[in-house]
């Protein structure tokens, strides 16, 4: 997780091929320098846009954790 200013870059260790194309605030940074160990990348500016992205936080914990 990393703070920019109002937001929050979360990075998951998922493959950017789990993520439906239409999902919104996710970019692909594979190629791309970062901080973070995930190739995923959720842009959080508020409550709302942390909902949808659950979803794949719990796909990433039960991937790498159990």
């Amino acid at each position: 997780m990393e703070v920019k200013g109002r937001n929050i870059k979360l990075f998951l260790k998922l493959k950017p091929s789990h993520i439906p194309a239409d999902t919104g605030h996710y970019r692909d940074v594979t190629s791309i320098g970062h901080y973070g160990t995930g190739d995923v990348e959720f842009t959080l500016a508020s409550e709302v846009d942390f909902e949808p992205v659950k979803a794949f936080i719990q796909m990433a914990y039960n991937k790498v954790g159990g």
